[in-house]
């Protein structure tokens, strides 16, 4: 390693601070671009984090930025209640907007997991949340499936989360079980861009602005997101 190489580590707290101040930097240098945030499995759980911490910066052009608009693929859960307590009320503030996107039986996005339903307030805090709108992505179906916790719900749907989710663990801990070829399949950058390039008519029309719009005003999701490639 040349010299030239080492940070001042004394500028920065941790490496999130020193990409958001390269990320500033940038933006100040080219005004007209805007900042999007994206990763796939351990990088879509890092891009949630990251565009969480950039929604709280208080970095001038970064602010210019908000909402900052996160697309995570194949990302596990990353935070618990009070995580998706403070995601949420970025959102309803209009600084952060995240799309994540997950093929149906992808083990990666349920992790990870509780396996009994957790009915004490105490301990449901500590159960992870996924965050922002999900849209799933089917096989053999053209359609897509596009879902959300409506705002202001507090924990009502804490225990039904529980239960759904702990279904699918179920379901995908046998698939790996009959061939980890089919989960790896499921979760590989490859059947990700098949599927979404499949869907590429549909996807088009899908604005995020237009549907944090819809869900902030609590429109009904089933009636909604019943997206079909007719």
């Amino acid at each position: 390693l040349s010299k030239g190489t080492f940070m001042d580590k004394t500028r920065f707290r941790n490496k999130c601070d020193e990409i958001l101040s390269h990320i500033e930097d940038l933006l100040e240098a080219f005004p007209g671009y805007t900042l999007y945030v994206t990763g796939h499995s351990l990088g879509g759980a890092l891009a949630s984090l990251f565009s969480f911490s950039a929604a709280c910066c208080d970095l001038p052009h970064i602010k210019r930025q908000h909402p900052i608009r996160c697309i995570g693929i194949a990302s596990p859960k990353v935070g618990n209640e009070d995580f998706r307590a403070a995601f949420e009320l970025l959102e309803e503030q209009n600084k952060i907007r995240y799309l994540r996107i997950v093929n149906d039986k992808d083990l990666i996005p349920m992790m990870p997991e509780q396996h009994l339903p957790l009915t004490k307030p105490l301990l449901r805090k500590q159960v992870y949340r996924h965050v922002g709108i999900e849209l799933k992505l089917y096989n053999h179906s053209k359609g897509v499936r596009l879902s959300y916790r409506r705002l202001k719900d507090g924990l009502a749907l804490a225990s039904q989360d529980l239960v759904l989710t702990t279904g699918k663990y179920v379901f995908a801990l046998s698939m790996c079980a009959i061939g980890c070829c089919v989960a790896k399949r499921e979760h590989s950058c490859h059947e990700y861009g098949e599927r979404i390039c499949k869907r590429s008519k549909i996807l088009e029309k899908l604005k995020l602005p237009l549907l944090y719009d819809l869900r902030l005003k609590n429109i009904d999701q089933e009636i909604l997101f019943n997206a079909r490639n007719e």
